[in-house]
């Protein structure tokens, strides 16, 4: 029974791991899956193999993970790197998913830009009419390139003020990495 508890642990950590996931995420997410009274303190213990994992537990775990529940099980090193595997892929898809929110989110930041910027009144005594044009001109790029102009425009009239895409930076080939 020990061996079989401490090879369960071992694979729930690696396959956590992967999946980008933290003790706490994890029993989190058993949480909200329902299983009751599972906190990070039971993840640790589960994963040292000392705590044995209920069997309903076990299936909401790999959901969880990304995984099958004989995945967890498995003792062979092929099959377990393939439980790795799967737990890495389900964290891109999570960054891809944040990604397509944050280009999403941005999009919208973009219209309520060119909303603001289509009132000159507004901007009357701050900026100049020339300064204005320049920067509505610039709303029409893409959503990131309007936000960029923006903080810009911004930093010019009031100030450094911190990029909520401080996280970004920009790669070689014009596409963004997670810092």
């Amino acid at each position: 029974m020990e061996d079989t508890e401490a090879t369960l642990g071992q694979n729930i950590r690696r396959i956590r791991e992967a999946a980008g996931l933290s003790q706490a995420q994890v029993a989190d997410a058993m949480v909200e899956a329902g299983v009751e009274g599972f906190y990070p303190q039971t993840v640790l213990k589960v994963e040292k193999g000392t705590r044995a994992l209920k069997f309903v537990e076990g299936l909401e775990l790999a959901a969880v993970l990304g995984v099958e529940p004989r995945d967890l099980y498995k003792t062979t090193p092929w099959a377990a790197a393939l439980a790795e595997l799967q737990a890495g892929l389900k964290l891109i898809e999570r960054r891809r998913n944040r990604y397509f929110q944050a280009m999403y989110d941005l999009a919208v930041v973009q219209g309520q830009v060119r909303q603001v910027l289509g009132d000159e009144s507004r901007w009357e005594g701050i900026v100049t009419p020339q300064e204005l044009a320049v920067v509505r001109d610039r709303a029409f790029e893409s959503p990131e390139q309007t936000f960029r102009a923006g903080v810009e425009w911004m930093n010019g009239v009031a100030g450094e003020v911190p990029s909520p895409l401080a996280h970004w930076q920009e790669g070689g080939d014009g596409q963004h990495q997670e810092a």
